[in-house]
C-alpha cells in the first residue's frame, strides 16, 4: 500500500498536479525525502519506490549452521535446561551469543519448548499450635 501510495503522489507530482510540499505532506516525509524519492522514480522508473531491501533476508538472522548446532544440543544434552541456563551455556562453552527471545523462537519452532518448572509432588505446611495468654 506504500508503494501504491508513492506512485501516485508521484505521478501527480511528476505531471505538476501538486508540489513537493504537498507531496511531503500525503507521504508524511520532508521535501528534501520527496526530492530523494523523486530522483529514484525518474531514474528506475516504479521500481525505484521499491525498497532496496526487500525480498533480502535479514542481515540480522541467525545463520543455518547456528541454528542447526542449537538443535543438535537441545536434542542431545540440553533438552531440559530452561532457554536463560541455555542461553547461559551457548554463551560459555560454545561462543555463541543469542538473545533470549531468538532462542525461545528457535525452541518453539523446533518444538523443544521450555520445560516445565518442577514443583514438589507433596508440599506439608507445619502450623504451630496458637497459645492461649489466659
Amino acid at each position: 500500500m506504500k508503494e501504491i501510495k508513492r506512485l501516485k503522489v508521484m505521478s501527480m507530482l511528476e505531471e505538476k498536479l501538486m508540489t513537493r510540499t504537498e507531496a511531503a505532506e500525503k507521504l508524511n516525509v520532508s521535501e528534501r525525502q520527496v526530492y530523494c524519492i523523486q530522483k529514484s522514480y525518474r531514474e528506475k522508473g516504479e521500481q525505484g519506490l521499491v525498497h532496496g531491501n526487500r525480498g533480502n533476508p535479514s542481515r540480522r538472522r541467525v545463520s543455518r549452521p547456528i541454528q542447526d548446532k542449537i538443535q543438535k544440543l537441545l536434542e542431545e544434552t540440553c533438552s531440559d535446561y530452561n532457554t536463560l541456563h541455555f542461553q547461559e551455556i551457548l554463551l560459555e562453552q560454545y561462543d555463541i551469543n543469542i538473545s533470549y527471545s531468538t532462542l525461545q523462537s528457535i525452541r518453539k519452532r523446533l518444538g523443544t519448548p521450555h520445560p516445565e518448572k518442577r514443583s514438589p509432588s507433596h508440599i506439608v505446611i507445619v502450623v504451630p499450635p496458637v497459645q492461649s495468654m489466659a
